[in-house]
């Protein structure tokens, strides 16, 4: 990670392992990577001699604060019961009223200041933990709503991709939409811009399940100059 304020490259992964495919989490508080601890050798696509083998990736999560309570602690079994029961009439405060949710929407609507993210990189390395998932042929990971995190795998050697939602609140991963070949999220988290097949959805981020109802209309077209193409290929090449 490079600093803008100090000029300054910090490493976060262990060298020992390949990482990419990095993602923040939107609370500023975690980053997700994807890790492989059995990358071999490899060798370029031109060396018709070599024998390649698919490395198995996990999911990771690191703590990016040092006094930050770890995402999977033990939590109480004890039922929180004043949480659950309604409120009464007299006990509704004043922010339930019609006005006032007018006004905080209003609030809400506005763009908010972007916070700086804070990073404590000493020992961060020792913060470093797998998230409960399998290791699997994972390809990438992408940025979600606050407290979750959307990966990105492989099955056998279609090149197609499930997208599964990871949440840090239930830490557990469930599948989000499968058999697309592309995919990426609004500048807010809340839309994602998917690809299935030969068709484009617009689908929610914010909720568990994708839903792929309705394709985008994209009759694109492209007016190509056939002389001036291939002059440019011959020139290039």
């Amino acid at each position: 990670i490079y600093s803008v304020d100090t000029q300054q490259t910090h490493f976060l992964t262990n060298k020992f392992a390949n990482s990419l495919s990095p993602a923040w989490d939107q609370n500023s508080k975690y980053l997700y990577f994807l890790a492989s601890t059995d990358y071999g050798l490899n060798s370029g696509w031109a060396n018709t001699s070599s024998m390649g083998a698919d490395a198995e990736y996990a999911p990771y999560v690191v703590s990016l604060l040092a006094d930050e309570t770890s995402p999977f602690a033990p939590r109480s079994d004890e039922e929180n019961n004043e949480a659950d029961e309604p409120k009464k009439d007299d006990e509704k405060s004043a922010d339930d009223s019609p006005s006032t949710k007018g006004e905080t929407e209003g609030k809400e609507s506005e763009e908010e200041p972007v916070a700086l993210i804070k990073i404590d990189f000493d020992n961060i390395e020792r913060r470093i933990l797998p998230l409960p998932m399998p290791a699997g042929n994972y390809a990438f990971t992408l940025t979600a709503p606050k407290g979750t995190v959307f990966f990105a795998k492989k099955k056998g050697e279609d090149k197609d991709v499930e997208l599964l939602k990871f949440d840090l609140k239930t830490r557990k991963a469930e599948l989000f939409i499968e058999g697309i070949q592309s995919a990426s999220i609004s500048a807010n988290h809340k839309k994602m811009l998917i690809k299935q097949g030969p068709k484009w959805f617009v689908v929610d981020a914010d909720i568990p399940i994708a839903k792929t109802e309705k394709p985008l209309d994209t009759k694109l077209m492209m007016n190509l100059d056939r002389q001036q193409e291939w002059r440019q290929m011959f020139v290039e090449a």
